[in-house]
């Protein structure tokens, strides 16, 4: 008797510990798919912030062009809701045409896998025209297969409004140094001219002087040949030397004058 009761309160005992043991089993695979599941719900919430935040475009759609997922970056580009742009029956197509992106392309990077990269203008109403760079690729599922393909639109119209004005100041320096170097050889130009006024006034300046220091003497040479030679009683021989001496002054006087002329 003795032996059957503890026969039996060891079974219940045994059976009271299984109890315990799968009770706290399943308690503990209740809190490890509870904490898996916060994980995954972090991580999602995690990258639905990311995906939200992002200042880039991102819109995540079919093979066909419907639209699964949008960021909020995409709703504030096209001036759309995110609700108007993921309800049944959005014109997904206009959407596309005007970003450029046709069926055919869609079709080639279903078949292909190759990105599509590209930069287009984007224009909606009421807005000012937009200068997008568009990368399109297609999306691997965790099983290793095509599941869709998403679309980062980068908005760069400041970037190529900069880059415009930088032409624009760089072509207007290259003007300016242009004009710059024009002006120099102008000046150089006008320094060489002055320079050679210069020049010249001082050589006419000589040349007055010469001509002044030289003609007064010549003119009163030839004022006393002259006077000489009305003296009749002078030898023939005395007065063909006074007619040497006064043709050469007057030569001299024209030397003087072809002088002047030349500097002048």
């Amino acid at each position: 008797v003795f032996t059957g009761l503890f026969l039996l309160n060891h079974r219940r005992t045994v059976e009271a510990l299984r109890q315990s043991e799968d009770r706290y089993r399943l308690l503990l695979e209740q809190h490890s798919r509870a904490r898996a599941e916060a994980a995954l719900q972090e991580v999602q919430e995690r990258f639905k912030s990311i995906f939200h935040s992002s200042h880039d475009a991102i819109v995540y759609a079919t093979f066909e062009g419907t639209l699964l997922e949008v960021n909020d970056a995409f709703a504030r580009l096209t001036g759309r809701s995110r609700e108007d742009l993921l309800k049944p029956g959005a014109d997904a197509a206009g959407l596309w045409s005007s970003l450029q992106v046709s069926p055919a392309q869609f079709d080639a990077l279903h078949k292909t896998g190759v990105p599509l990269v590209y930069e287009t203008h984007y224009t909606r109403e009421e807005a000012r025209p937009y200068h997008l760079h568009v990368h399109a690729f297609v999306v691997q599922g965790s099983d290793g297969l095509q599941s869709g393909l998403a679309v980062v639109i980068r908005n760069i119209t400041d970037l190529r409004q900069a880059e415009a004005e930088l032409r624009r100041a760089s072509e207007e320096l290259h003007a300016k140094n242009e004009a710059l170097a024009r002006s120099n050889e102008l000046l150089s130009a006008a320094q060489r001219t002055a320079t050679r006024a210069q020049r010249l006034s001082a050589i006419g300046q000589f040349a007055a002087t010469i001509a002044h220091k030289i003609g007064t003497p010549l003119t009163a040479l030839s004022g006393h040949v002259q006077l000489l030679m009305e003296d009749l009683s002078l030898p023939p021989k005395v007065r063909g030397r006074l007619q040497t001496v006064d043709a050469q002054i007057e030569r001299t006087s024209s030397i003087i004058q072809d002088l002047l002329l030349y500097t002048r």
